[in-house]
């Protein structure tokens, strides 16, 4: 079984969300840097995004196997 760690960061949606320049029916999702680092998400990486109840955002990192 998978260790799960939680760790909790409070932001504005102003922060986290921008326009997409290229698509204004869509929104831009900035991951601050310290969610990154916890989350142990390095660029390149693949992440997984999920909503969670109450307006949460939930981030992993996929753990590439074999």
């Amino acid at each position: 079984m998978e260790k799960q760690i939680t760790h909790h960061f409070i932001a504005n949606s102003k922060e986290l969300f921008s326009p997409d320049p290229d698509n204004p029916e869509m929104v831009i999702l900035t991951i601050p840097p310290e969610v990154l680092e916890q989350a142990n998400i390095q660029p390149g990486d693949e992440a997984k995004i999920k909503l969670g109840d109450k307006g949460t955002i939930i981030i992993e990192k996929v753990e590439k196997t074999g």
